[in-house]
């Protein structure tokens, strides 16, 4: 599926415009570990993923944590050796299935396929130490819509981790141009464009 994306020439923000409506068809057809793959080396992986976990340390460190849009589960497997309970919500049926693959054996960790709203619906007393939005708000029509509810179901002294990709870097110039020499229609930081 080909879509146009524009970049703002005020803010500099780049979207797709229209903004897909049904984002899981660019998710369902994607194997989660090449999706990944894609996306992270492994070395750059432990070192973020270290750095994104050291300022978790510094700011909660036990109780419940909420995984937002968990993909395969990469941080809600470091959540779940550290919180007495971590809830993991993930949209897409491919990725759910590998999530279900990966924690079979987890007493403190509830899986549910549902995007973050069908959740907020249903778990509407849930509230949590600590949200993880880590590389989310980009694959969702209403961002502001998320963070609201995510206000809703953390609690008055709770965390939110939000991280947003950053398009003025390096490795973003580097993957796009890697993207289009090997006539690839990949957006990167832009997934529901997969």
């Amino acid at each position: 599926m080909a879509l146009s994306v524009y970049r703002c020439k005020i803010c500099d923000v780049l979207f797709a415009n229209p903004m897909p409506t049904n984002i899981m068809q660019f998710y369902e057809a994607e194997n989660p570990d090449e999706y990944f793959k894609t996306i992270y080396r492994q070395g750059e992986a432990i070192k973020r993923w270290h750095s994104i976990w050291n300022f978790i340390k510094s700011h909660v460190n036990t109780g419940r944590a909420l995984d937002i849009g968990a993909g395969t589960g990469i941080m809600t497997r470091w959540l779940a050796q550290h919180f007495e309970h971590v809830v993991a919500v993930e949209p897409s049926k491919v990725f759910f299935e590998k999530l279900k693959d990966r924690f079979i054996d987890f007493d403190n960790v509830s899986l549910i396929k549902a995007t973050f709203e069908e959740f907020c619906q249903h778990y509407v007393d849930n509230k949590f130490d600590f949200i993880f939005l880590h590389e989310v708000l980009e694959h969702v029509p209403d961002p502001l819509g998320m963070l609201k509810l995510s206000l809703k179901v953390v609690k008055p002294d709770g965390v939110i981790y939000i991280c947003v990709p950053n398009n003025r870097w390096l490795t973003y110039d580097t993957v796009k141009s890697i993207y289009v020499f090997t006539g690839k229609c990949f957006t990167p930081h832009l997934a529901p464009l997969h």
